[in-house]
């Protein structure tokens, strides 16, 4: 098909973490479908390095890196990672003969974090357990206590009576 939706270079991607916010970044061309076939299922690649990256964490809370593109066409890179599911990569390529940057290619990632039940609503479930349930066992303890109560004097009025006609 020539669909512009295609994969046309399909790419295996490495990070070599070094610390928790520097590393290398390294690719490898495929030779299997990737959203088949594991990595494991291609032991032979030759992973190259794309950029090394050194997170530095601005004011905003945003991270992000800058340096050196070591790709087909060499440049310099900037990676911002706005927060745990997304990113935004440009690179700055430049041009052979005279060494200036060229263009702009800017790539984005959004992954949709989906949260389990229990991240989703367990503060609230834990307020209405400390709410709801010590007061149900007040409320039916009382009762409980009310009734013992009523029956232990309904028992005394009844003895009381009983020594009375004696």
């Amino acid at each position: 098909t020539n669909s512009p939706f295609d994969v046309k270079n399909s790419l295996r991607v490495r990070v070599d973490p070094a610390s928790g916010t520097a590393g290398v970044f390294k690719t490898a061309r495929a030779e299997t479908d990737i959203f088949e076939e594991s990595v494991d299922d291609e032991p032979d690649l030759q992973y190259k390095t794309l950029f090394e990256y050194d997170f530095e964490t601005h004011k905003n809370g945003m991270k992000v890196s800058s340096g050196e593109w070591h790709g087909r066409r060499k440049g310099s890179y900037q990676f911002a990672v706005a927060s745990a599911s997304s990113f935004l990569l440009s690179v700055y390529p430049r041009a052979p003969e005279s060494g200036e940057a060229t263009s702009i290619q800017t790539m984005t990632g959004h992954k949709e974090i989906v949260k389990s039940m229990w991240e989703t609503y367990g503060f609230q479930l834990i307020l209405v357990l400390m709410i709801f349930v010590p007061r149900f066992f007040l409320n039916s303890g009382g009762r409980r206590f009310a009734a013992q109560k009523a029956q232990a004097a309904a028992g005394a009025g009844a003895t009381a009576a009983a020594k009375k006609d004696k």
